[in-house]
């Protein structure tokens, strides 16, 4: 926080109509973080965070416990009941929407661009297959939330004793579902 204050730059912010927020977070593991997870730090170590920075990351985040271990997370998966599905879902009232790529590989926009989530390709599919892949959950994430419990995929894929930090059961979940998916996909 001492080189944010050394630069003005809250105060420059605001000369400029806005307002500075500094805050962390460890990574979502999805996408190229997924391959970096092994750098994931644990509780203990976001701990060490300064007291500066971690007050803004509460008001950013508007909670108090920014994150939890693994250990904490995977015990609270297992004690739920199994719950299908549990990524992240549209509000009734929103429409789904799809995220197309540089190489026109589609996504539902609830999960990103990783291998497991690809719906199809529209420069070599047409829309109506790719939309029927959706509806169907016919690819290997979204056949994994409407099939695999989380329980299971923690068993499968989680470390009961794990401290490394998750911002919330999403976060692990993400990772767990990746895991699974990972050895899925081909080339």
């Amino acid at each position: 926080m001492g080189r944010i204050d050394g630069l003005r730059l809250r105060e420059r912010t605001a000369e400029a109509g806005g307002e500075l927020d500094v805050f962390i977070h460890p990574w979502g593991p999805a996408g190229e973080a997924f391959g970096v997870e092994r750098l994931r730090p644990t509780v203990a170590e976001m701990e060490q965070i300064p007291a500066a920075l971690m007050a803004s990351s509460r008001k950013h985040f508007d909670r108090e416990v920014l994150w939890r271990g693994e250990a904490d997370l995977y015990a609270e998966i297992m004690a739920r009941e199994p719950w299908h599905p549990y990524a992240v879902e549209p509000e009734p009232t929103h429409m789904p929407w799809f995220l197309i790529d540089g190489a026109f590989d589609v996504y539902f926009n609830q999960f990103g661009y990783d291998p497991w989530w690809r719906l199809g390709n529209l420069a070599a599919e047409p829309l109506e297959t790719i939309l029927t892949r959706f509806e169907i959950n016919d690819t290997p994430g979204l056949r994994t939330v409407y099939t695999v419990t989380p329980q299971e995929l923690a068993q499968r894929h989680g470390d009961p004793a794990g401290q490394k930090a998750y911002s919330d059961i999403d976060d692990l979940l993400a990772l767990y579902v990746a895991r699974h998916c990972a050895g899925t996909i081909s080339g």
